[in-house]
């Protein structure tokens, strides 16, 4: 999931990707990267802004497994995008108001 924030901007994105993250001291591959995006039902993970992709990615897998395969991966990503969005966020800012 790290490489979810890794730079973009290179001929090869996801190999470039793969070797910065692998650089911090994580095991990935462009394959991986390449299989977690399908299973999540997007054409790439890589270069997404801020840290909600990221713990989406994390949430679809925990969830995926935790329930018995229940449901894709895809639909748990994107379950845990709305889920951010609608709850987390309004719940920040219902909490920084005076």
């Amino acid at each position: 999931p790290m490489a979810v924030l890794a730079p973009a901007g290179t001929a090869d994105v996801v190999a470039s990707a793969a070797q910065v993250v692998s650089s911090w001291g994580f095991s990935i591959t462009p394959d991986t990267l390449n299989q977690i995006a399908s299973e999540v039902g997007e054409q790439s993970i890589i270069s997404r802004a801020g840290g909600a992709p990221t713990l989406a990615v994390g949430m679809a897998y925990i969830l995926h497994g935790a329930l018995g395969g229940m449901m894709d991966v895809a639909f748990w990503y994107h379950f845990a995008i709305l889920f951010e969005a609608l709850f987390i966020l309004t719940a920040v800012d219902a909490g920084t108001r005076a």
